[in-house]
């Protein structure tokens, strides 16, 4: 993943490194600094101006290096982390949009929130931490060579346990991450599915059994997390332990080497301060790999909604869009096969109906139309130009889809019937809605008007005709409907078919139960035993 953005944000990392660097010098200069005012200390006054002179520049550029590593550490993160959320959030329409269920929609939401703030900070600011802590412990273990060279020899020895605890615990520590991610989506998955039939379950005096379920699901993500829990402190106790060892041995070396008289005061004092700059980093890299592990699980899990292969396809203006032609397509699922060798053409100024039964196969040839599923042999062309090379976006600029499951925005009539296109205008609006017959509907109401998923103000035939009416404001060329009459009565049945009967464009129906709309298609289309037949 990671790879993805080094090149585009090499120059922050290069100067990220820059300035641990320049903040590691300064925290490992701190002992030099002490040493040098202790050493100048026995020379009277003479010098105590230029010293003050030294210390104030520099805690002047040590609180600056503070500032620049805080600030570039951040900013590295928030970069990153809102590329894979713009990056997330495309793919979800690229890639996933049309096939998404409730609880794909549930896991891209924790995606996008939950998830992408464990990757900040267990991921992210573990790595850019961690490559602060070694530049630190990397200088600190120089200066050290400097003041007494057998130290680099004992603080190697004294490091092996927490080395070892950190090597030692990685697999627990990625295994609960692991079974926590997992309880967690399914904790959310099944909540948010709950929620979202809530009336169901009220109707149907379910509240019981669901609450059961609940915590039943509850239970499991707590018992993964009090799992986590336990290992994390487990090896938070070790890494104590080592670190103990580490800081409590050096001190012990270091005594020992000024009882023998190998040392004076002024090298007692720097030797003072690299402890911490050795112990400090080396106490860390426990709970640093620990908060790695963790955002490594999540890092996975983060990349299956992340697009590593985009590839520009063919460009809408090089393809008329006049027909789409079907050459042997076969497709199956799971081994059960839904489409047999279909051989069909449709052009664009011709009108459709597809007839049949519910489960045949018809929502799945819509999408292999629209190229949601690439895993079929055959071909589909339009203009000769095979489907899978096309952008679905181009698709989707040159044919209309109202699909069963269409939706409403918890937004204003203008944005719903707009999608949030700024560039067509409200005299258009207006017309589209008159041409569905809802002049009465809209009479008493403005396009500023707030409406919904949910809202009361729309009956079912209204819904429809509010739906098409978002449709036919596009200037398509060929329009694909899917189930537009289910669960509309008589009425409104023959209103949209009149409609329908006189749009000047083609258009493929799909439906299981129009009998007049047989009346003025061009053809008749029929799934059956896995093909597409033409009926005359």
């Amino acid at each position: 993943m990671m790879y993805l953005f080094k090149g585009k944000y090499k120059k922050h990392f290069i100067l990220y490194f820059v300035v641990c660097i320049f903040l590691a010098l300064l925290i490992v200069g701190d002992s030099f600094l002490l040493q040098f005012i202790v050493a100048n200390s026995f020379n009277g006054s003479k010098n105590f101006s230029t010293i003050v002179f030294f210390v104030a520049i520099f805690i002047i550029l040590q609180a600056f290096g503070y500032f620049l590593q805080g600030y570039m550490s951040e900013k590295i993160i928030k970069l990153i982390s809102s590329d894979l959320r713009e990056n997330i959030f495309i793919n979800i329409f690229d890639t996933k949009g049309l096939t998404n269920t409730d609880d794909d929609i549930s896991q891209e939401i924790v995606a996008l929130t939950t998830q992408l703030e464990t990757f900040e900070v267990s991921y992210l600011n573990t790595i850019l931490w961690g490559e602060y802590l070694f530049c630190q412990f990397l200088l600190a273990v120089i200066a050290s060579l400097i003041i007494k060279p057998v130290f680099v020899i004992i603080i190697l020895i004294l490091s092996v346990p927490s080395l070892s605890v950190a090597i030692l615990s990685k697999k627990p520590i990625s295994e609960c991450r692991k079974d926590v991610i997992l309880n967690q989506e399914k904790f959310i998955s099944s909540t948010v599915d709950f929620i979202q039939g809530s009336r169901n379950i009220i109707y149907f005096n379910s509240k019981d059994e669901i609450y059961k379920k609940f915590i039943r699901n509850k239970e499991n993500m707590l018992k993964s997390q009090l799992k986590g829990a336990k290992v994390n402190a487990k090896t938070d106790m070790f890494n104590k332990f080592s670190s103990a060892i580490l800081y409590y041995g050096i001190w012990l070396v270091g005594s020992y080497f000024i009882i023998i008289g190998n040392m004076n005061l002024a090298q007692i004092i720097a030797f003072t301060q690299l402890v911490s700059s050795i112990s400090f980093p080396l106490h860390m890299v426990l709970g640093l790999t620990s908060d790695y592990y963790n955002g490594k699980e999540v890092k996975k899990y983060l990349e299956k909604y992340i697009n590593f292969n985009f590839e520009r396809r063919k460009n809408s203006n090089e393809i008329e869009f006049k027909e789409i032609s079907i050459k042997n397509l076969n497709f199956s699922i799971n081994d059960v096969k839904i489409l047999n060798n279909v051989n069909l053409s449709l052009q664009f100024n011709r009108k459709y109906v597809l007839l049949g039964e519910s489960g045949s196969g018809k929502s799945t040839f819509v999408n292999l139309l629209f190229n949601n599923k690439s895993d079929f042999t055959g071909e589909i062309l339009i203009d000769d130009i095979d489907i899978r090379k096309i952008d679905r976006s181009q698709l989707f600029d040159n044919i209309g889809y109202f699909p069963q499951k269409n939706y409403i925005f918890n937004n204003s009539i203008r944005e719903n019937l707009t999608v949030f296109n700024n560039n067509i205008k409200d005299e258009d609006l207006i017309l589209a809605i008159k041409n569905v017959g809802l002049s009465d509907w809209f009479s008493n109401k403005s396009l500023d008007d707030v409406i919904s998923e949910n809202s009361f103000n729309l009956s079912g035939g209204e819904r429809q005709r509010f739906l098409l009416a978002r449709l036919l404001l596009r200037r398509y060329k060929f329009l694909i409907l899917d189930e537009i009459f289910t669960g509309l009565d008589k009425e409104n049945i023959l209103y949209i078919e009149e409609l329908l009967s006189k749009l000047d464009i083609g258009f493929l129906v799909i439906t299981h139960n129009s009998k007049n709309l047989l009346n003025f298609v061009d053809d008749i289309l029929e799934i059956r035993k896995n093909n597409i037949l033409k009926i005359n």
